[in-house]
């Protein structure tokens, strides 16, 4: 009777125990990936309830170094309050935020998030998201990953020269207005830089990167051609940066047509003539564009060249980029 007993206890407290199990944690957060494309993709984040979280897209390689997401985003990208006091200055001055617990608050997340990523073409990302503390130490073992992978990527024309039209054209640059900017030693120390601008009747703009010998504070007469360096600083007097469109994105410099708000053309090549007699500028030339199209220059007038005071560097810690809630800052 004994034996039976205790394998009755036994049996209940089987049964108790396997009711306090817990059950398993399931995730408040929805994670979508949506508008995969050779250039990016739309990551959308759902919340199903008020709380602290992180997400963010990485590459697999970066994560797979630390043992979670959580243990990545504390050693690459968290902003500790530690970080936030040799900051707190910039923080208050550019985004307005004058306590640590002001950027807690921003991880706090209620509702959905989405997020328009630019990313490599034909790589594979791991979105990753996990629960937080208010004090924005990891609340639970949950963490949530969903992997994508993007698609082969748009070529070099469609990725720098989109805003130009293929179909060749010819635009008619006789200038009505102009204005002008002495650069100096901008590129290198051996010619000046300036940046010259002219419009149309058809308010239609003519941007022109040249340089000229060094030394000179205004655009001397003489012939300068368009050139295609690899490298800025290797534009030298007498030549004029083409549109290239890749130096145009990292340093918007280079000399390109302005057609509408939609459309540009990017100049690579031909001449452009330049008189000057009693400070009356007489310009022509004939420049043609990435996919073909003309552009007929002629201006008759004067030219003011203005000297752009360059502003105070600044010396500051990068703080960079104040982003949606649960996706908050990059320090690196």
């Amino acid at each position: 009777m004994k034996k039976y007993f205790f394998i009755a206890m036994a049996a209940v407290l089987g049964l108790a125990v396997a009711s306090c199990k817990p059950e398993p944690e399931v995730s408040p957060l929805k994670i979508e990936v949506s508008d995969i494309t050779g250039e990016g993709a739309t990551v959308t984040v759902t919340c199903s309830t008020t709380d602290y979280f992180y997400w963010d897209v990485a590459l697999p390689e970066d994560l797979a170094a630390y043992a979670n997401p959580y243990e990545y985003w504390v050693n690459e990208s968290m902003i500790t309050e530690e970080y936030y006091n040799e900051n707190a200055e910039a923080f208050a001055q550019y985004y307005g935020i004058n306590s640590y617990d002001e950027i807690k608050a921003m991880y706090l997340l209620t509702t959905e998030d989405t997020y328009d990523y630019e990313l490599d073409s034909e790589t594979e990302y791991v979105v990753y998201a996990f629960r937080l503390n208010e004090d924005l130490t990891l609340k639970s073992t949950l963490i949530d990953t969903v992997h994508f992978t993007t698609l082969e990527g748009p070529s070099e024309e469609e990725i720098y020269y989109q805003l130009e039209p293929t179909t060749p054209l010819t635009l008619d640059m006789t200038a009505t207005q102009s204005a002008a900017y002495a650069y100096g030693n901008f590129y290198n120390e051996t010619a000046s830089n300036f940046g010259v601008m002219f419009a149309n009747a058809a308010n239609q703009m003519l941007v022109l990167d040249i340089s000229a010998a060094n030394g000179s504070t205004t655009l001397p007469a003489g012939t300068y051609t368009v050139a295609n360096p690899t490298d800025l600083t290797a534009i030298g007097a007498g030549q004029m940066l083409a549109g290239n469109a890749m130096l145009y994105s990292q340093y918007q410099a280079g000399t390109y047509a302005i057609l509408s708000d939609t459309e540009a053309l990017w100049i690579v090549n031909g001449t452009l003539n330049v008189q000057v007699a009693d400070g009356v500028y007489t310009i022509t030339g004939k420049l043609t564009s990435y996919y073909g199209s003309t552009v007929n220059v002629s201006y008759t007038g004067a030219i003011e060249f203005q000297q752009p005071q360059q502003a105070a560097k600044k010396v500051a810690k990068p703080i960079l980029p104040l982003s949606v809630k649960g996706h908050v800052f990059n320090r690196k």
